[in-house]
């Protein structure tokens, strides 16, 4: 999680059971991005993105904050929020 912290464009704050990863929405006020893994998209619900991948292999994100900046092949059913696209080396 520190890694999105450092991009400045995401928030991540302690929840129940795990972290809660937030970004400023398009109409204002915080939202849940769509978040990918190596190209999959997963559902952290409520769980620490560390539940899916070890911090140690992850190798790039990428933050998208809105549609029109998001990869086409990640276009489908865009969250108004935007995507946090997520690489690790062992891909």
């Amino acid at each position: 999680t520190d890694l999105l912290r450092r991009t400045g464009r995401v928030t991540v704050e302690p929840a129940a059971g795990g972290d809660r990863i937030t970004m400023r929405g398009s109409v204002g006020g915080r939202c849940d991005p769509f978040i990918y893994l190596d190209g999959r998209r997963i559902s952290l619900e409520g769980m620490p993105l560390e539940s899916f991948v070890p911090v140690r292999v992850l190798e790039a994100a990428e933050v998208y904050r809105s549609s029109v900046e998001v990869p086409p092949q990640y276009a489908v059913g865009v969250s108004r929020c935007g995507v946090i696209l997520l690489w690790t080396r062992t891909r």
